[in-house]
């Protein structure tokens, strides 16, 4: 405190400065008065001293030191230094001097205008203010970040817990309280309110999505004044004061709640739990407010996942074509089932990391993958009904293997009763991970991403991939019906974006198309109803027919020399106005006598498995002694020849043209009416055959 004269009272200094005391009080030191001072009155003045370095907010909004203000800024504007603002007020102090008349002097002070004999005050004021962050953290899993994406959050107060303030710079007396928070890929947005107007505001512009975490992270500001602050009790002093908020996100007006709960809009499901704020604030004493946040008792960042799961299933369907002979005309007619009829269908991914195969009680009858024997066995419940407890028994075991699940390979049987093989592949947002042929998820630098476990929000997701799988036939059980040995190449191809699902079963950002290529991937195909993937069976039918000839002689008895010969040619004829030739077939086999007997002991044992019970791999011991078997070869000959002798006890063909054919000829002799009769006859071979629609053999 500074005591400055008007008339200096003394000589020795112009003004006095003191100190003030624990209890508010200030004590100046005497001041002298001498014999020439009596019956005169002083003025004094009385000012607070503020310390240079003391700062003010200048009328054009500028920042000056007391050390650096003018005359007019210092008697105008209020100086404030570590919270405590100083008074710029001045006390006039009036000191009157008394001759006692016994050698001493008498003085009477009075204030401002004569009249008071209270000492003035002068009030400082303590201020505080401080500001803290929240953090929004918003990550999208399973996807990168759209244009169109922003996301909303609500901060809510509870029991009266303070607000974040914004201000305007064009209109700083007003003062506007944020009610809510809104996270875009342009910035964080806040809206305001403040005297029944409401506004969005733009507090941070032009954001960039960190490419290396994949997340979108910003922090608003909680802004409090020493106000805010609770008052203790015994001291009267502001405490330290806990607030307490509830931020939660709001889903977008569009978005649809689930079955389970959670709300989606376009695949992408948002995290609405709600995050409770505990922001402690208390007072450092040096005019600021210490501010720090945690959420759920953690850090002072609000972590959001929201998750992007797209699950779409597309069905694969393959058709089993069977087709045989239908009447004399030896037109091809579609297969007509029978009870025995059971073909194995198996579909596998051409690598392990592709999506899995879904197997559900209407489609399959095995239930794990390499269930072959599985398959083979429900093939055997169908047609062997030898032992219909066992049979009950394993349809029953397979059922409970038949709860729905993906699988890596997948085995369906066509009976009569089901004729169409439906495979269906599962494809979520996991299988857009950007990967190399090993199936190693890869970072945005096309580099393997390690760790254990992997730093998922480095993965790499493409809006557009391509699966592949093979469908083969791998067992069968249809007369006259050779297993296929091609395969059918299948493609599914997933696309994703913002629009991309428009079919059934499909999401709305997910679209699954299905292609197939019987000619090892060079070309592709999407089926139809009129053009399904279909697979088709090579059909033999095959028997034999006797050719008899015979030579009678009339006038004389047969002696051992005579011999007649006969040939036997295809013959070419009109039938309507097509052209035929009739076959006359060769038939050669090798000798592998011993592989045809463990094929009908293969396809046996895979009968023999009924549903889950056939599970030991039975089936598969058919399949390989088919493929091992005999091989037989049917060549079409120019003729066949064969004599008539009366040797009646041996064949004799002509060995040079049919010798090893598997045509045989036989003799006889008859005699009746006092005549023989000598023959031969031919047990000649035929057959149907084809392959599905490609034609139609001879006969």
């Amino acid at each position: 405190m500074r005591l400055s004269d008007h008339a200096a009272a003394s000589e020795e200094a112009a003004s006095i400065t003191a100190a003030n005391a624990a209890d508010g009080s200030v004590t100046f030191a005497n001041l002298y008065f001498t014999e020439a001072d009596a019956g005169k009155t002083f003025a004094y003045t009385m000012t607070e001293s503020i310390p240079a370095e003391a700062v003010a907010t200048a009328k054009d909004g500028s920042t000056v030191t007391y050390a650096n203000a003018t005359d007019e800024q210092k008697g105008s504007c209020t100086f404030a230094l570590n919270g405590i603002s100083y008074a710029s007020s001045v006390a006039t102090v009036w000191i009157k001097v008394t001759d006692n008349g016994n050698g001493t002097l008498s003085t009477e002070v009075t204030y401002g205008e004569k009249s008071s004999t209270d000492a003035p005050t002068f009030t400082n004021e303590y201020n505080a203010a401080g500001s803290g962050t929240l953090g929004v953290n918003k990550i999208l899993s399973g996807r990168g970040w759209y244009e169109s994406d922003e996301f909303h959050f609500t901060l809510t107060p509870r029991e009266g817990a303070p607000m974040p303030t914004w201000t305007d710079s064009a209109d700083p007396e007003t003062t506007w309280t944020v009610t809510a928070i809104k996270l875009t890929k342009e910035g964080l947005v806040y809206t305001v309110s403040a005297d029944g107007t409401t506004k969005d505001v733009t507090v941070h512009g032009s954001l960039h999505v960190n490419q290396t975490t994949k997340t979108l992270e910003k922090a608003f500001a909680l802004d409090y004044e020493l106000a805010d602050l609770d008052v203790d009790s015994e001291t009267g002093l502001p405490a330290t004061t806990v607030f307490e908020y509830l931020l939660v996100e709001d889903p977008a007006d569009d978005s649809k709640q689930q079955a389970d709960g959670r709300f989606a809009l376009n695949d992408l499901y948002y995290d609405t739990d709600p995050r409770t704020v505990e922001v402690t604030v208390s007072n450092d004493g040096s005019g600021g407010l210490s501010v720090s946040a945690s959420v759920d008792g953690g850090t002072s960042l609000a972590t959001f996942t929201n998750t992007y799961e797209v699950k779409g299933r597309i069905g694969i369907d393959v058709e089993k074509v069977v087709y045989e002979n239908g009447d004399a005309d030896l037109t091809w007619d579609e297969h007509v089932w029978s009870a025995d009829d059971s073909y194995t269908f198996t579909i596998t991914k051409d690598k392990d990391w592709y999506p899995d195969l879904v197997v559900t009680a209407e489609s399959s009858s095995g239930s794990e993958p390499g269930s072959e024997g599985s398959e083979s066995g429900s093939a055997g419940s169908q047609s062997g009904s030898e032992d219909s407890q066992s049979g009950s028994e394993g349809s029953q075991s397979g059922s409970a293997a038949q709860q729905e699940s993906e699988v890596q390979e997948q085995s369906i049987v066509l009976t009569k009763n089901s004729q169409v093989a439906d495979f269906v592949v599962a494809v979520d947002e996991d299988d857009f991970i950007w990967r190399n042929d090993e199936g190693n998820a890869l970072d945005e630098d096309g580099k393997v991403i390690t760790g254990d476990p992997i730093d998922e929000s480095k993965y790499v997701y493409l809006s557009e991939v391509d699966f592949y799988y093979t469908v083969t036939e791998t067992a069968g059980a249809g007369k006259g019906v050779t297993i296929s040995k091609d395969s059918v190449k299948v493609k599914v191809h997933a696309v994703r974006s913002e629009t991309a699902g428009i079919g059934e079963g499909e999401t709305s950002t997910l679209k699954l198309t299905v292609y197939y290529s019987t000619d090892d991937g060079k070309t592709w195909t999407k089926p139809t109803n009129e053009l399904p993937i279909t697979i088709y069976n090579e059909y033999e039918a095959t028997g034999e027919a006797l050719v008899d000839v015979s030579k009678t002689l009339s006038g004389r008895t047969w002696t051992d020399e005579d011999s007649f010969a006969f040939t036997i040619k295809p013959l070419t004829y009109k039938d309507g106005e097509e052209t035929k030739t009739s076959p006359l077939w060769v038939v050669t086999e090798s000798a592998a006598g011993d592989d045809s007997d463990a094929e009908g002991e293969g396809s046996a044992a895979g009968g023999e498995g009924e549903g889950a019970a056939g599970g030991e791999g039975e089936g598969t011991a058919g399949g390989e002694g088919e493929a091992e078997g005999s091989t037989v070869t049917w060549t079409a000959a120019e003729s066949l020849s064969a004599t008539v002798t009366t040797a009646n006890t041996k064949s004799s063909a002509d060995a040079d043209s049919d010798s090893g054919s598997g045509v045989s000829a036989s003799s006889y002799g008859v005699t009746q009416n006092g005549s023989t009769t000598y023959g031969t006859y031919w047990t000649l071979p035929y057959r149907i055959s084809g392959s599905g629609r490609q034609g139609l053999g001879d006969l």
